[in-house]
């Protein structure tokens, strides 16, 4: 069995396999490099939303308009983000 590790162990160390049919850029390196700045959220509605990153998780984007006021959207109601 394969256990990954934070930790390189060597000079020889393995990358962690990708699922099935994944390549490319993931989701979640897309996300991690855009947490802390701006960013537009389309959603369903046809809305865009401006503001910044502050949180991702498996169901949900979190952003910080100006006003100071934070928006979590449901990933499954978000139709793309770009950075703003």
């Amino acid at each position: 069995m394969n256990t990954l590790s934070t930790t390189p162990s060597s000079s020889n160390t393995k990358k962690p396999r990708l699922a099935p049919y994944t390549y490319g850029v993931l989701s979640a390196d897309f996300y991690t490099r855009h947490v802390g700045q701006n960013v537009n959220v389309t959603t369903t509605t046809g809305k865009t939303f401006k503001g910044v990153l502050i949180g991702v998780d498996q169901y949900d984007v979190i952003i910080r308009q100006e006003t100071g006021l934070e928006i979590l959207f449901s990933k499954g109601n978000v139709v793309y983000i770009h950075k703003g």
